[in-house]
């Protein structure tokens, strides 16, 4: 949402009062203040439509809409945006852009289970691996397996587990 040069100059003063207020009650009305304003400029410019973002140009004017509580609430919505574009703008720190956070999955001791202990887990289900029995036995089968682990197979799955936790799970691995 972008307003134009014109609707720009109109906002900036508000922009600092909005920043100055403390609750939320002041800062609705800031955003009504400038609501009015725009509405009154643009009641005074010939050209104001293309100066409008876009999803306000349809409803500049009451008389488009169907109610003048809907324009304004749009009115409002669109002010409300602008304002926290603007403040988030310049809170950020310079230089940096915004990082898109990745996916990273956090894996469990049952999952290092599932891929290195699978011929255990095999061994506990008496079904075909193709078999509605075999889906309904997997997940007991693993923790059969995982109880009967010594302390030593365990220790060793927990090191697994980290490495996969920071590394990610190996390629070999995770084709299967």
């Amino acid at each position: 949402m972008s307003f134009g040069k014109v609707y720009c100059n109109i906002l900036s003063p508000f922009l600092k009062e909005y920043k100055s207020v403390k609750n939320q009650k002041e800062r609705k009305g800031v955003i009504n203040n400038a609501a009015e304003a725009l509405l009154k400029t643009r009641e005074t410019l010939e050209d104001g439509m293309d100066d409008l973002p876009n999803d306000l140009k349809g409803v500049s004017e009451p008389l488009l809409s169907s109610s003048v509580y809907m324009v304004a609430h749009l009115w409002f919505q669109a002010i409300t945006r602008y304002i926290k574009g603007c403040i988030a703008k310049e809170t950020a720190p310079e230089g940096k852009k915004k990082k898109t956070k990745k996916f990273k999955p956090k894996y469990t001791v049952r999952d290092v289970i599932k891929k290195n202990y699978r011929d255990r887990i095999e061994a506990e289900i008496p079904h075909e691996p193709s078999s509605k029995e075999y889906l309904r036995l997997y997940q007991n089968a693993v923790t059969k397996v995982w109880e009967k682990m010594d302390d030593e197979d365990l220790e060793e799955a927990e090191t697994v587990l980290e490495l996969w936790n920071k590394e990610g799970v190996p390629p070999k691995i995770q084709q299967r």
